[in-house]
């Protein structure tokens, strides 16, 4: 469904005057985000470039980031050289606690991520640096009828769940009040979280932390 589809399918199922596409809208797009960030969706991953700085410790990250970079390397002369985080979640605390200062110099060897602010990188390289990145982007927000949700793998559960959470949403602003259960709301709650499992079954999920070095953290120089 593209996105003036699933805003009819969502009138459709609320069937209140009040309620118009307008309103619909805003909900699908924060239930793709809310989707992306929930499960590491494999068409959401992207690849770009940095360049670090040789009077800073930061740049600033890509503006289209979201989540999880999950592999960053300095290609030169045909070979790869990976740059590893010290922490798979809690990067850039790691490096800070490593590296308090943030100002040791020579060639880089780890990185931490900022929210989706900064990439911040120790030691620093008196050159500067292209590395070559891999992460999760945020999905393209839906403007257009004709636009299709971003990322979303090509299954029928995609099919219906940020229809499912758009109607959760204004089903539980309508049945407010009501006493006893909130049949609606809870119908589609119910729907979304259900496509949520199902997705993650379908892309997977890797327990394993990425881009953790090898040696033992108190041998980092």
């Amino acid at each position: 469904m593209n996105f003036g589809e699933m805003k009819n399918e969502v009138l459709d199922i609320v069937q209140d005057p009040s309620i118009t596409a307008t309103n619909v809208g805003p909900l699908l797009n924060r239930a793709l985000f809310l989707v992306a960030t929930g499960i590491d969706l494999p068409n959401l991953i992207t690849e770009g470039s940095l360049t670090t700085v040789t009077n800073d410790s930061k740049v600033a990250l890509p503006s289209d980031f979201h989540k999880k970079m999950f592999h960053v390397a300095i290609t030169e002369s045909g070979y790869e050289r990976e740059i590893k985080s010290l922490n798979d979640k809690q990067s850039y605390k790691a490096l800070l606690r490593h590296y308090p200062g943030m100002n040791r110099t020579g060639e880089i060897r780890y990185f931490g991520i900022q929210g989706t602010k900064y990439f911040h990188y120790q030691p620093i390289p008196s050159e500067a640096t292209n590395l070559e990145i891999h992460y999760y982007k945020t999905p393209d927000t839906m403007i257009n009828d004709n636009d299709e949700p971003d990322g979303l793998p090509a299954i029928d559960a995609c099919q219906y769940i940020l229809v499912h959470y758009a109607a959760w949403q204004l089903f539980e602003k309508i049945e407010d009040g009501i006493e006893g259960q909130k049949v609606n709301t809870a119908y589609h709650k119910g729907q979304f979280l259900e496509c949520m499992s199902i997705i993650k079954d379908f892309v997977g999920e890797d327990d394993v932390p990425f881009n953790l070095p090898d040696e033992s953290l108190d041998w980092i120089p």
